[in-house]
């Protein structure tokens, strides 16, 4: 299956180019080889910060641009916040938390975690209190993906 899996090339900016329709923030998972880092996540909301998230990763990363992702919480992680998402999202669902502040000058690409039971999540994140977060169940099966450079290995 990853053989089918094109490189970020003009022709997959071009598709994932039709996400960005309106005021819509495009969600994008990065996974590397060798799990060096594990992952990074982006959220994006122009072409133009696609093109630097591909210019930033190395060659290798896989690029998955989700169709239909949905991170409804964002806020900085306090008590309240928590128990707000926590009566939400259900605790066996599975979740993804990005640190929205954790961006740098010049690199779109956000820390963040995902975890198979949102209840973990909701536990290991009061490690993090006080930090600013996009929260939401993992995105349903659908994306765009590419390999940047076409070299594939294990992730």
């Amino acid at each position: 299956m990853k053989s089918q899996i094109c490189e970020p090339d003009e022709d997959w900016m071009a598709d994932v180019r039709s996400l960005f329709a309106g005021d819509r923030e495009v969600f994008v998972s990065i996974s590397y080889l060798y799990n060096s880092p594990c992952m990074n996540y982006a959220l994006l909301r122009s072409h133009d910060e696609l093109r630097l998230l591909v210019e930033r990763c190395p060659d290798g990363a896989e690029l998955s641009v989700w169709k239909h992702a949905n991170l409804p919480f964002r806020g900085v992680l306090t008590n309240e916040f928590l128990e707000a998402v926590r009566s939400s999202i259900p605790g066996t669902s599975e979740s993804v938390c990005l640190f929205t502040d954790s961006r740098t000058e010049g690199d779109p690409r956000l820390e963040g975690d995902s975890w198979h039971l949102a209840k973990h999540m909701l536990d290991d994140l009061k490690e993090r209190m006080g930090e600013r977060v996009a929260i939401g169940p993992w995105p349903v099966p659908g994306s765009i993906r590419a390999i940047k450079a076409g070299i594939d290995g294990p992730r």
